[in-house]
């Protein structure tokens, strides 16, 4: 056969090879967009039954002002957050099925559970599950500021518990405030502290008649 054909007796030239592994190429590259769609598609269709299942955003909405129940600094409700990071549900059929609570001392490496036996493997496990919640539930949290100042406010004594209003600022400037009502029973420290919020109060104060700061 002469030359200018594509395929010599017995031999395959390379510019057959070439058309082969992009013909190739582009079926594995329309299969992929094919499963990357399908894929997509369960995952929209698991956010709509997720936003059925789900009750309503509880903010008051007659307040741009009112945040009580906000989801983050960015987002006021759920909504909002979905709306401003397009994020979809992962596609459950590919995560692992767990009918009871994770164990905290098995180390999950390739499908194999490796039991914790040693300090630096819950070290290990700790810091997974630490990241874990970090990304699922709490976010993650800023470093402590470099510039932190107290003030106290008032102080008084509830019989032998000293009372302290305290103003912590810091950030840029010190504009960043925080309030802190503090709560100090007798005793020579130092003393641990139970750290609650306002509306906890009561809590500090079993605190605080155990010994502890509230």
């Amino acid at each position: 056969m002469k030359r200018n054909h594509f395929i010599f007796p017995g031999k395959t030239t390379p510019l057959v090879i070439a058309f082969l592994m992009l013909t190739s190429l582009g079926f594995a590259q329309r299969n992929s967009k094919q499963q990357e769609s399908s894929i997509e598609e369960k995952q929209k269709a698991s956010l709509e039954l997720i936003l059925k299942v789900l009750p309503p955003d509880q903010l008051n909405e007659n307040s741009a002002f009112d945040d009580r129940g906000r989801l983050s600094f960015l987002d006021r409700t759920f909504t909002d957050w979905l709306e401003r990071t397009g994020e979809l549900p992962p596609d459950f059929d590919q995560m692992p099925s767990l009918p009871f609570l994770p164990n905290p001392l098995i180390i999950d490496e390739d499908g194999k559970n490796i039991p914790v036996k040693t300090a630096e493997q819950w070290q290990e496990k700790r810091g997974w599950m630490q990241e874990q919640l970090q990304h699922y539930i709490t976010g993650t949290f800023p470093p402590a500021p470099d510039n932190l100042k107290a003030e106290v406010l008032s102080e008084k004594m509830d019989g032998k518990v000293r009372l302290q209003t305290v103003e912590l600022s810091f950030g840029p400037e010190h504009q960043a405030k925080l309030t802190l009502e503090v709560m100090i029973p007798p005793g020579e420290g130092p003393l641990p502290v139970f750290l609650t919020q306002w509306n906890h109060r009561e809590w500090a104060q079993v605190a605080v008649r155990r010994g502890y700061i509230g």
